[in-house]
């Protein structure tokens, strides 16, 4: 009964792979290995995986949402290979990665939060709340008018044609 089960959702592709298989169990562990990869390519991608998470930062021109974003899906496939890292690691990868802009942010999170327990999407809404606040207060700066300068240049003939340049110096 397991066996049909599974056969039955299976699309063609899977199904020809695994359909001379005779156990449920044979079944499942050779989709698994079909979607996930043997032990030791899994091994691989976890190696790679934290290694982007170790390197993770926010890049130039990116906003908080669009980091949170490229953060969740490591953490997402992380969490697909077994792989679960606490919140405190999470978050101090986090406020690790944040530009020199959000410093004040940084201090007054650890300061009114236990960052060891507080759930990173919430991280990373504070976050996003201060990037908004930021990023308004540069647009409802006042401008300073710049005054427009211009200079002329007059090019004059020296007293006397024996002065050269080195009298000059």
């Amino acid at each position: 009964k397991a066996r049909s089960t599974l056969i039955n959702g299976l699309n063609q592709a899977e199904y020809d792979k695994v359909s001379s298989l005779k156990s449920a169990k044979e079944i499942w562990d050779a989709l698994e290995a079909y979607h996930e990869g043997s032990k030791g390519l899994r091994k691989v991608k976890l190696g790679q995986l934290m290694k982007e998470l170790g390197a993770f930062g926010l890049q130039k021109g990116e906003t908080i949402k669009e980091a949170q974003a490229r953060f969740q899906l490591i953490v997402n496939n992380l969490g697909r290979l077994g792989k679960i890292i606490p919140q405190s690691e999470l978050n101090m990868n986090i406020l690790a990665s944040v530009p020199f802009d959000f410093q004040s942010k940084v201090t007054a999170l650890e300061a009114a939060h236990n960052i060891d327990t507080m759930d990173h999407l919430a991280l990373f809404a504070e976050l996003e709340q201060f990037e908004r606040k930021m990023h308004s207060k540069k647009h409802d700066a006042p401008v300073e008018k710049m005054k427009n300068l211009a200079l002329t240049v007059e090019k004059s003939k020296p007293e006397s044609d024996e002065e050269s340049d080195e009298d000059l110096a």
